[in-house]
């Protein structure tokens, strides 16, 4: 196990793939669940400069307001989903969570349009 937390392949059907790190003091709420994983298949979509990654892993932590960096994997209680961010943003409600980050392959992820079939795969 990587020190402080979790490496994830997350593989976009027909874009490519990226790796996710989950940090385990941020994100040890979703990482325990996420760690049963061996593949979990899911869709992801793009809203706007956000990726959304549907995990339903329904823990109800609210967020805070913040300013996210491109990069920062966050939690939305609201979506039980992970969400990428595409570009920096600064989100005045409390709907999400930092979680970790995007270790490789943003370029990948900012290619997504529309919904696409996906998978997180445990590394």
């Amino acid at each position: 196990m990587d020190i402080g937390g979790k490496r994830f392949k997350l593989v976009i059907d027909g874009v490519g793939e990226s790796t996710l790190f989950i940090d385990q003091d941020m994100g040890f709420f979703i990482l325990r669940e996420m760690e049963n994983w061996a593949e979990y298949r899911t869709y992801v979509f793009r809203r706007e400069d956000l990726l959304i990654v549907k995990i339903n892993v329904e823990k109800g932590l609210r967020g805070l307001p913040n300013v996210y960096r491109e990069g920062d994997v966050l939690y939305s209680p609201i979506e039980d989903s992970l969400v990428i961010v595409l570009r920096d943003i600064k989100s005045m409600e409390m709907n999400y969570s930092r979680v970790g980050r995007v270790m490789d392959g943003i370029d990948v992820l900012n290619r997504v349009n529309g919904v696409s079939k996906a998978k997180i795969i445990k590394i």
